[in-house]
C-alpha cells in the first residue's frame, strides 16, 4: 500500500474475499466471481479507468519494480519474469502484474472471457493463460501486448515464511 501510494500517488483498491486483508485506509472490493485468478481479474472491470494497474497480492515488489510499472504506462503490458531468478533462486517464471489503458478494456475482457471459457473446460485459468492469449491475439488497431521483464528481488511468495525469507534477502541485498 505504501509503495503504491508513493509511486502512483493513489491508494490501491484491495481485491479480496477475505475481510482480514482489508487495509483501513484503502477501499476493498469483494469479487463475486473468483474461481480462477482470471475470473477475479474480470470481476474488477467496473473499477478499470484510463489506466489500470493490477498488482498481484502475493508478490514482494521492489521499489525498482514499482517504478517499472509506472514507467510502462502505454498499451497492454504484462509484468513478470519468463525464467529463473538469479536473485531469489527460484527456477521458474512468475507474473507480477498487468497494466493497460482504456482503449484495451474490450480486448482485455475478450482475452479474459476466452481464458475463463477454457478454464470451465478444464484448463487452469491462470494469469499466464491470459498472457499467452493476449500475446497471440492482437487486434489490428492496437499495439501488441508487451511483456516487461523484471529481474530483481521482486518475487512471488506462497507462505508467510517465504515472504519473511524474501524480505530478509531483499533487505540484505
Amino acid at each position: 500500500v505504501d509503495q503504491v501510494e508513493k509511486q502512483f500517488g493513489v491508494l490501491p483498491v484491495i481485491v479480496t474475499q477475505d475481510p482480514r486483508l482489508h487495509v483501513t485506509r484503502c477501499q476493498s472490493f469483494y469479487p463475486e466471481r473468483r474461481r480462477w485468478v482470471v475470473e477475479t481479474f474480470l470481476s474488477t472491470r467496473r473499477l478499470w479507468s484510463l489506466r489500470t494497474v493490477v498488482l498481484l497480492g502475493d508478490v514482494l515488489y521492489t521499489d525498482g519494480a514499482m517504478a517499472t510499472f509506472l514507467q510502462n504506462a502505454v498499451g497492454l503490458v504484462i509484468f513478470g519474469r519468463r525464467g529463473a531468478s538469479a536473485f531469489s533462486g527460484k527456477r521458474y517464471g512468475e507474473l507480477f502484474g498487468v497494466s493497460f489503458t482504456r482503449q484495451y478494456h474490450e480486448f482485455v475482457v475478450d482475452c479474459l472471457d476466452h481464458v475463463i471459457a477454457d478454464a470451465e473446460g478444464g484448463a487452469r485459468g491462470k494469469l499466464w493463460d491470459f498472457c499467452f492469449f493476449a500475446e497471440a491475439h492482437q487486434l489490428p488497431r492496437l499495439q501488441p501486448a508487451t511483456f516487461c521483464e523484471i529481474h530483481d528481488y521482486t518475487e512471488d511468495f506462497d507462505s508467510p515464511q517465504e515472504y519473511r525469507y524474501l524480505k530478509r534477502l531483499y533487505e540484505w541485498a
